[in-house]
């Protein structure tokens, strides 16, 4: 991938820049226009499991890009974490009873978090690990389920692991404040 490479999922986009002249070591400018990959018409992410996915998805996509250019080995983890852990339209429910005694979803409206580009891919990993947590407290009932509770608890370990890898991203070359060793910040 050339080291200037924007995405921009947006409906419209606008594009300006500035030269200064030309020289020998010109650039080249390459757009490409793609339809919504998942086929999935928009809708909010807390309507439906389809809608969650279709959110979450693009927070991926943002988030692997992030990555991608700072810690491009660390993607495929989040890559495999993120295939483990999408929920099927079946054990999505936003109302009534139900049956399964282990867990029953709690109904609670929550702050989907977008990814935001001015945040550290700590935050955004955070932040992507905080929304499919929400959504399975929430949201996933396992009725119906072959195997309710070993699921159930592979997607929780997923959404965990989403978490652990932003704090391994963060202690990882982190600068040692001499004056204050315990009192390393996120630079992730």
């Amino acid at each position: 991938m050339p080291p200037k490479t924007l995405f921009i999922y947006a409906e419209s986009t606008e594009i300006l820049w500035e030269t200064w002249g030309f020289d020998d070591s010109s650039f080249s400018f390459s757009w490409e226009s793609v339809e919504n990959p998942s086929g999935i018409a928009p809708c909010a992410p807390l309507e439906s499991a389809e809608g969650f996915n279709y959110h979450m998805e693009l927070f991926f996509n943002n988030l692997l890009y992030q990555m991608q250019l700072r810690r491009p080995w660390m993607s495929k983890a989040l890559e495999r974490f993120w295939k483990n852990i999408q929920i099927a339209e079946e054990h999505f429910q936003n109302e009534g009873e139900c049956d399964w005694k282990y867990h029953t979803p709690t109904y609670e409206a929550f702050d989907f978090k977008e990814f935001d580009p001015t945040f550290s891919k700590c935050k955004n990993l955070r932040n992507f690990a905080s929304n499919a947590k929400q959504f399975l407290d929430n949201f996933v009932c396992m009725d119906g389920h072959e195997f309710p509770r070993r699921t159930l608890i592979k997607w929780r370990k997923q959404a965990e692991n989403l978490s652990e890898l932003a704090d391994k991203l963060s202690n990882y070359w982190q600068p040692i404040n001499w004056d204050n060793p315990q009192g390393a910040t996120e630079v992730c």
